[in-house]
Protein backbone atom coordinates (compact mmCIF):
# COMPACT_ATOMS: atom_id res chain seq x y z
CA UNK A 1 0.00 0.00 0.00
CA UNK A 2 0.94 3.26 -1.12
CA UNK A 3 1.82 5.80 1.88
CA UNK A 4 -0.96 8.03 3.35
CA UNK A 5 -0.38 11.53 1.29
CA UNK A 6 1.83 10.21 -1.81
CA UNK A 7 -0.85 11.14 -4.24
CA UNK A 8 -0.35 14.33 -3.34
CA UNK A 9 3.27 14.37 -4.08
CA UNK A 10 2.82 12.48 -7.40
CA UNK A 11 3.11 14.66 -11.01
CA UNK A 12 0.12 15.54 -12.78
CA UNK A 13 0.71 13.44 -16.41
CA UNK A 14 1.65 15.83 -19.05
CA UNK A 15 -0.68 16.34 -22.01
CA UNK A 16 0.04 13.72 -25.04
CA UNK A 17 2.44 15.90 -27.91
CA UNK A 18 0.29 15.23 -31.08
CA UNK A 19 1.90 14.15 -33.90
CA UNK A 20 1.05 14.30 -37.41
CA UNK A 21 2.43 11.57 -40.44
CA UNK A 22 4.87 13.50 -42.52
CA UNK A 23 3.11 12.58 -45.39
CA UNK A 24 0.83 15.16 -43.78
CA UNK A 25 3.43 18.51 -43.77
CA UNK A 26 5.18 20.77 -46.46
CA UNK A 27 7.75 23.42 -46.07
CA UNK A 28 5.56 26.68 -45.79
CA UNK A 29 5.62 29.03 -48.56
CA UNK A 30 7.10 32.04 -46.32
CA UNK A 31 10.17 29.52 -45.32
CA UNK A 32 12.87 31.89 -45.74
CA UNK A 33 15.48 29.26 -46.16
CA UNK A 34 15.91 27.94 -49.07
CA UNK A 35 19.38 25.89 -49.21
CA UNK A 36 20.35 22.90 -46.64
CA UNK A 37 23.94 21.76 -46.37
CA UNK A 38 24.35 17.99 -47.44
CA UNK A 39 26.60 17.40 -44.42
CA UNK A 40 24.08 18.92 -41.68
CA UNK A 41 21.00 17.27 -42.84
CA UNK A 42 22.91 13.70 -42.67
CA UNK A 43 24.37 14.33 -39.74
CA UNK A 44 20.79 15.42 -38.33
CA UNK A 45 19.09 12.23 -39.85
CA UNK A 46 21.27 9.96 -38.42
CA UNK A 47 20.19 11.38 -35.08
CA UNK A 48 16.73 10.67 -35.80
CA UNK A 49 17.21 7.38 -36.26
CA UNK A 50 18.76 7.01 -33.71
CA UNK A 51 16.33 9.02 -31.26
CA UNK A 52 13.54 10.10 -33.03
CA UNK A 53 12.62 13.44 -33.54
CA UNK A 54 12.92 15.46 -29.41
CA UNK A 55 11.50 18.54 -30.16
CA UNK A 56 8.03 19.22 -32.10
CA UNK A 57 8.05 20.89 -35.23
CA UNK A 58 5.79 24.13 -35.25
CA UNK A 59 3.10 23.73 -37.54
CA UNK A 60 -0.02 25.88 -38.55
CA UNK A 61 -2.89 24.05 -40.71
CA UNK A 62 -2.73 24.47 -44.90
CA UNK A 63 -5.96 26.44 -45.49
CA UNK A 64 -5.44 24.55 -49.19
CA UNK A 65 -5.72 21.23 -47.57
CA UNK A 66 -7.68 20.10 -44.62
CA UNK A 67 -5.91 17.72 -42.29
CA UNK A 68 -2.62 18.96 -44.09
CA UNK A 69 0.10 21.19 -42.11
CA UNK A 70 2.74 24.02 -43.34
CA UNK A 71 6.24 23.85 -41.16
CA UNK A 72 6.36 26.95 -39.38
CA UNK A 73 9.81 25.79 -37.76
CA UNK A 74 11.40 22.43 -38.07
CA UNK A 75 11.68 21.95 -41.54
CA UNK A 76 15.34 20.47 -41.26
CA UNK A 77 13.64 18.25 -38.71
CA UNK A 78 11.15 16.94 -40.88
CA UNK A 79 12.97 16.50 -43.78
CA UNK A 80 15.72 14.30 -41.85
CA UNK A 81 12.31 12.02 -40.48
CA UNK A 82 11.63 11.17 -43.83
CA UNK A 83 14.93 10.22 -44.42
CA UNK A 84 14.68 8.15 -41.46
CA UNK A 85 11.73 6.43 -42.57
CA UNK A 86 9.92 7.70 -39.48
CA UNK A 87 5.81 7.69 -39.83
CA UNK A 88 5.20 10.54 -37.85
CA UNK A 89 6.52 13.44 -36.28
CA UNK A 90 5.57 15.13 -33.49
CA UNK A 91 4.13 18.50 -33.84
CA UNK A 92 2.81 22.15 -31.89
CA UNK A 93 -0.59 23.64 -33.92
CA UNK A 94 -0.31 27.50 -33.88
CA UNK A 95 -2.89 29.69 -35.78
CA UNK A 96 -0.71 32.26 -37.69
CA UNK A 97 -1.43 34.34 -40.37
CA UNK A 98 1.05 34.11 -43.44
CA UNK A 99 2.84 37.33 -42.01
CA UNK A 100 3.22 35.86 -38.28
CA UNK A 101 4.58 32.52 -39.87
CA UNK A 102 7.01 34.48 -41.59
CA UNK A 103 8.17 36.32 -38.89
CA UNK A 104 8.39 33.44 -36.73
CA UNK A 105 10.06 31.32 -39.12
CA UNK A 106 12.51 34.47 -40.08
CA UNK A 107 13.31 34.91 -36.03
CA UNK A 108 13.82 30.64 -35.20
CA UNK A 109 16.23 30.79 -37.90
CA UNK A 110 18.18 33.51 -36.93
CA UNK A 111 18.17 32.17 -33.74
CA UNK A 112 20.14 29.15 -35.25
CA UNK A 113 22.26 30.85 -37.21
CA UNK A 114 20.69 28.60 -39.85
CA UNK A 115 19.88 31.64 -42.88
CA UNK A 116 22.95 33.06 -44.97
CA UNK A 117 22.85 36.63 -45.80
CA UNK A 118 20.59 36.46 -48.89
CA UNK A 119 18.05 33.93 -47.35
CA UNK A 120 17.91 37.05 -44.42
CA UNK A 121 17.93 39.82 -46.74
CA UNK A 122 15.22 38.15 -49.03
CA UNK A 123 12.96 37.60 -45.60
CA UNK A 124 13.47 40.63 -44.36
CA UNK A 125 12.36 42.34 -47.11
CA UNK A 126 9.20 40.17 -47.62
CA UNK A 127 8.35 40.96 -44.45
CA UNK A 128 8.31 44.53 -44.87
CA UNK A 129 6.47 44.45 -48.08
CA UNK A 130 3.54 42.20 -46.99
CA UNK A 131 2.84 43.33 -43.46
CA UNK A 132 3.99 47.11 -44.98
CA UNK A 133 5.97 48.36 -41.40
CA UNK A 134 9.53 50.03 -42.25
CA UNK A 135 12.80 48.86 -40.74
CA UNK A 136 11.91 50.69 -37.52
CA UNK A 137 9.18 48.16 -36.26
CA UNK A 138 10.29 45.05 -38.17
CA UNK A 139 13.55 45.36 -35.86
CA UNK A 140 11.55 45.65 -32.76
CA UNK A 141 9.89 42.60 -34.11
CA UNK A 142 12.60 40.48 -34.82
CA UNK A 143 14.77 41.91 -31.70
CA UNK A 144 17.34 43.25 -34.15
CA UNK A 145 18.58 46.55 -34.67
CA UNK A 146 17.17 49.19 -37.46
CA UNK A 147 20.57 49.47 -38.97
CA UNK A 148 20.83 45.74 -39.24
CA UNK A 149 17.46 45.33 -40.92
CA UNK A 150 18.52 48.44 -43.68
CA UNK A 151 22.09 47.39 -44.27
CA UNK A 152 20.53 43.63 -44.69
CA UNK A 153 18.38 44.39 -47.30
CA UNK A 154 20.58 47.01 -48.94
CA UNK A 155 22.06 43.64 -50.30
CA UNK A 156 19.43 43.13 -52.25
CA UNK A 157 20.71 45.99 -54.77
CA UNK A 158 23.77 43.88 -55.67
CA UNK A 159 24.28 42.23 -59.37
CA UNK A 160 22.90 39.01 -59.43
CA UNK A 161 26.44 37.57 -59.59
CA UNK A 162 27.43 39.41 -56.24
CA UNK A 163 24.04 37.96 -55.09
CA UNK A 164 24.86 34.23 -55.51
CA UNK A 165 28.35 34.63 -54.16
CA UNK A 166 26.81 35.35 -51.01
CA UNK A 167 23.86 32.72 -51.49
CA UNK A 168 26.95 30.05 -51.78
CA UNK A 169 28.84 31.28 -48.87
CA UNK A 170 31.85 32.69 -50.93
CA UNK A 171 31.78 35.93 -49.54
CA UNK A 172 30.09 36.88 -46.24
CA UNK A 173 27.85 39.85 -45.64
CA UNK A 174 30.27 42.47 -44.63
CA UNK A 175 31.98 41.61 -47.96
CA UNK A 176 28.33 42.06 -49.97
CA UNK A 177 27.58 45.67 -48.16
CA UNK A 178 31.54 46.91 -48.38
CA UNK A 179 30.86 45.76 -52.36
CA UNK A 180 27.57 48.12 -52.26
CA UNK A 181 30.18 51.06 -52.43
CA UNK A 182 32.44 49.94 -55.18
CA UNK A 183 32.18 51.64 -58.68
CA UNK A 184 31.92 48.14 -60.38
CA UNK A 185 30.54 46.02 -57.91
CA UNK A 186 31.10 42.91 -60.21
CA UNK A 187 34.91 43.41 -60.87
CA UNK A 188 35.76 43.83 -57.09
CA UNK A 189 33.89 40.66 -56.39
CA UNK A 190 36.50 39.09 -58.75
CA UNK A 191 39.16 41.06 -56.86
CA UNK A 192 37.56 39.52 -53.38
CA UNK A 193 37.63 35.76 -54.38
CA UNK A 194 40.84 36.11 -56.59
CA UNK A 195 42.69 37.74 -53.90
CA UNK A 196 41.09 36.10 -50.48
CA UNK A 197 40.47 39.71 -49.59
CA UNK A 198 38.77 39.96 -45.91
CA UNK A 199 36.39 42.36 -45.48
CA UNK A 200 38.70 45.48 -44.48
CA UNK A 201 40.56 45.67 -47.49
CA UNK A 202 37.25 45.36 -49.16
CA UNK A 203 36.25 48.34 -47.78
CA UNK A 204 39.52 49.99 -48.81
CA UNK A 205 39.17 48.34 -52.37
CA UNK A 206 35.49 50.18 -52.56
CA UNK A 207 36.87 53.41 -51.49
CA UNK A 208 39.82 53.54 -54.11
CA UNK A 209 37.20 52.04 -57.01
CA UNK A 210 34.83 55.30 -56.20
CA UNK A 211 37.69 57.49 -56.18
CA UNK A 212 39.22 56.51 -59.41
CA UNK A 213 35.08 57.03 -60.87
CA UNK A 214 34.84 59.98 -59.70
CA UNK A 215 38.27 61.74 -61.10
CA UNK A 216 37.64 60.17 -64.46
CA UNK A 217 34.30 62.19 -64.41
CA UNK A 218 35.88 65.68 -63.22
CA UNK A 219 38.82 64.74 -66.08
CA UNK A 220 36.19 64.23 -68.70
CA UNK A 221 36.26 66.61 -72.08
CA UNK A 222 35.56 70.14 -70.98
CA UNK A 223 34.49 71.00 -74.63
CA UNK A 224 31.75 68.81 -75.56
CA UNK A 225 29.17 70.73 -76.62
CA UNK A 226 25.96 68.15 -75.93
CA UNK A 227 25.21 67.45 -72.82
CA UNK A 228 25.92 63.51 -71.43
CA UNK A 229 23.16 60.50 -71.45
CA UNK A 230 20.73 60.89 -68.91
CA UNK A 231 22.13 57.66 -67.77
CA UNK A 232 25.59 59.10 -67.45
CA UNK A 233 24.17 61.50 -65.36
CA UNK A 234 22.60 59.23 -63.23
CA UNK A 235 25.69 56.64 -62.81
CA UNK A 236 27.96 59.74 -61.73
CA UNK A 237 24.91 61.00 -59.30
CA UNK A 238 25.28 57.47 -57.98
CA UNK A 239 29.02 57.56 -57.31
CA UNK A 240 28.97 61.02 -55.93
CA UNK A 241 26.51 59.95 -53.60
CA UNK A 242 28.36 57.03 -52.37
CA UNK A 243 32.17 58.70 -52.12
CA UNK A 244 30.55 61.91 -50.18
CA UNK A 245 27.98 59.49 -47.93
CA UNK A 246 24.57 61.39 -49.26
CA UNK A 247 22.42 62.04 -51.98
CA UNK A 248 23.92 63.96 -54.77
CA UNK A 249 22.72 64.87 -57.82
CA UNK A 250 24.67 66.22 -61.22
CA UNK A 251 22.63 67.93 -63.97
CA UNK A 252 23.35 69.34 -67.24
CA UNK A 253 21.49 71.93 -68.74
CA UNK A 254 19.98 71.22 -72.25
CA UNK A 255 22.72 73.07 -74.58
CA UNK A 256 25.28 71.41 -72.85
CA UNK A 257 26.99 74.51 -71.45
CA UNK A 258 26.63 74.38 -67.80
CA UNK A 259 26.27 71.79 -65.19
CA UNK A 260 25.27 71.90 -61.18
CA UNK A 261 25.63 68.96 -58.46
CA UNK A 262 23.37 69.40 -56.30
CA UNK A 263 23.93 68.01 -52.55
CA UNK A 264 21.79 66.77 -49.54
CA UNK A 265 22.39 65.38 -46.01
CA UNK A 266 19.58 65.03 -43.23
CA UNK A 267 21.71 66.75 -40.77
CA UNK A 268 23.88 69.97 -41.10
CA UNK A 269 26.69 68.69 -40.07
CA UNK A 270 26.76 65.93 -42.31
CA UNK A 271 26.36 68.51 -45.41
CA UNK A 272 29.62 69.57 -43.48
CA UNK A 273 30.95 65.93 -43.90
CA UNK A 274 30.11 65.70 -47.39
CA UNK A 275 31.28 69.28 -48.28
CA UNK A 276 34.86 68.07 -46.79
CA UNK A 277 35.11 64.95 -48.81
CA UNK A 278 34.10 67.11 -52.10
CA UNK A 279 36.98 69.57 -51.04
CA UNK A 280 39.50 67.06 -50.55
CA UNK A 281 38.83 65.49 -54.10
CA UNK A 282 38.91 68.66 -55.78
CA UNK A 283 42.26 69.43 -53.87
CA UNK A 284 43.81 66.40 -55.66
CA UNK A 285 42.61 65.65 -58.84
CA UNK A 286 44.95 64.23 -60.01
CA UNK A 287 46.48 61.78 -57.29
CA UNK A 288 47.30 58.29 -57.79
CA UNK A 289 44.30 55.75 -56.56
CA UNK A 290 45.29 52.75 -55.06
Amino acid sequence: MAPAGSAALESPPLPATPTVPCARLEPGPYQPRQTMAEDDLAELTASVARQGVLQPLLVRTNPKKPGHYHIVAGERRWRAACRAKLESVPVHIVTLSEQEALAAALVENLQRADLNPLEEAEALQRLMASCTVGPERLAEAIGKSRSHVVNMTRLLNLPAPVLEALRCGAITAGHGRALLGHADPLKGLERVVSHGLNVRQTEALARASQMGSLKGDMAGKSSRSTPWPQQRLQETSKRFSRHLGGQAQLRCSANGTTASLALQADTPQNLATMLEKLETLLANPHSPTT
